[in-house]
């Protein structure tokens, strides 16, 4: 006796008021020939669009009918002639309602080093704030008349550069000051949501100039859920830059954390700062999606990780990590001096298999000594490194990341963290 399954999607998500969502599914075997009926609890319709016996699918057309404020829960139910069914939840979202106004009116205040874009929605209920905002830098000085904060719905970069945006329906209330902000007013433009709600207008809010007593700590921080990924700015002081394909995964990243997803050969970020600077260090966790401490797709792949370094001349001080054709697996840490993009090593080579999820990098400058400290530890498993080079001092106060490999699935990296300190202290972790 050959008996019948029903192989469909378990969970369908669909709005209230939105077109018809296609809901498809296969009866298996092929030759059983079964014949199917529908029955739908009463917020659902479903109507039989068509069946593909070339793909062995049916395909259903299914629309919701939602009044309440919260989603709800429906069902479809699929019966086979021998009496076999199967089924589907199907939640119900209610319909899309205007863009919320404000019970608060938005204004930019600084508070402990931070930009803090201070607002609240009118009649936001049960509901998420999910709005929208895009923080920017406005380099002219000159801007007498942003003196007082103003409101406009004019919405471009005229003005100023982006620093900072919303992603995965998380508003970006804040941003931490750096002393690149001074002296600058900053531009917030957000476009009001909600969980239920199209999106608004956007509307642009200026804050005052930005004062030295604002910024309380001097230390930059790669915020990898909020950073600028756009790849066509230029090279400025000051300012996160992108070359090639970065991608801001959220919680979808490796291994379920946030951070920078490398997507093309060569891509990489980097910061550029003005100031001379004498001694700085930098603490990053990058998380290889390979498990085996190589990390990479193939031997002679690898990345850098910059300090004391000038991103426009291509120059400065980094830490290589590179794979190898060893049969233990394990990866490559190397000191490098570089100029005009091209390296030389400057310590000796260090073979490990700590470049695994969880590796955290530290370097330190003091003086004209370059230290790199590795280490992994899952509790179970650790490895660590230790390396030292003699540099020349140079008065670079950039860092960077930069990826010189295939960005094969499952060979990919993900920037998980960079912090960069400008101070006499160490931050060894």
């Amino acid at each position: 006796m050959v008996y019948s399954s029903i192989v469909i999607e378990k969970n369908l998500i669909i709005r209230s008021g939105a077109e018809a969502t296609l809901l498809k599914f296969k009866i298996l075997p092929v030759e059983s020939k079964q014949g199917f009926w529908i029955n739908a609890t009463s917020g659902i319709t479903v109507n039989v669009k068509q069946s593909d016996y070339t793909q062995n699918e049916r395909i259903l057309s299914v629309t919701g009918f939602n009044n309440e404020k919260m989603s709800k829960e429906e069902k479809i139910i699929i019966t086979l002639d021998d009496g076999f069914t199967e089924e589907c939840s199907i939640t119900v979202l209610p319909e899309m309602e205007m863009p919320p106004g404000y019970a608060k009116m938005p204004e930019i205040i600084f508070k402990d080093g931070k930009a803090i874009i201070d607002y609240e929605l009118s009649e936001l209920g049960e509901n998420e704030d999910q709005s929208e905002i895009s923080w920017y830098r406005v380099d002219n000085k000159n801007r007498s008349n942003y003196e007082l904060t103003s409101l406009s719905r004019r919405s471009n970069e005229t003005d100023g550069r982006k620093i900072a945006v919303s992603r995965w329906d998380k508003p970006c209330r804040e941003i931490r000051l750096t002393t690149a902000d001074i002296g600058k007013h900053l531009k917030v433009n957000i476009k009001t949501k909600h969980s239920n709600s199209e999106i608004g207008q956007g509307e642009n809010i200026i804050s005052r100039v930005v004062r030295t007593t604002d910024v309380n700590i001097e230390s930059i921080i790669l915020e990898s859920e909020t950073v600028v990924t756009d790849n066509d700015y230029d090279m400025e002081p000051g300012y996160f830059s992108v070359r090639g394909d970065l991608e801001s995964v959220g919680s979808l990243g490796i291994y379920g954390t946030s951070g920078l997803l490398t997507k093309s050969m060569g891509c990489g970020i980097y910061y550029m700062k003005e100031d001379c600077i004498d001694d700085m260090s930098l603490v990053a966790i990058i998380e290889p999606e390979c498990m085996t401490g190589n990390g990479f797709d193939a031997p002679y792949q690898y990345a850098d990780i910059y300090i004391k370094y000038n991103p426009e001349v291509q120059s400065g001080y980094a830490l290589r990590i590179e794979s190898t054709a060893a049969e233990d697996g394990k990866v490559k840490f190397c000191l490098y001096q570089i100029k005009n993009g091209n390296g030389t090593p400057i310590s000796d080579e260090y073979l490990s298999d700590a470049f695994k999820a969880g590796c955290e990098i530290e370097l330190q400058v003091r003086d004209d000594i370059l230290n790199a400290f590795i280490s992994y530890d899952d509790g179970e498993d650790f490895s660590d490194v230790e390396i030292r080079g003699k540099i020349r001092t140079n008065d670079f106060g950039g860092f960077g990341f930069k990826y010189m490999a295939e960005p094969e699935e499952g060979y990919r990296c993900n920037i998980k963290y960079i912090e960069a300190f400008y101070s006499s202290e160490s931050h060894k972790m």
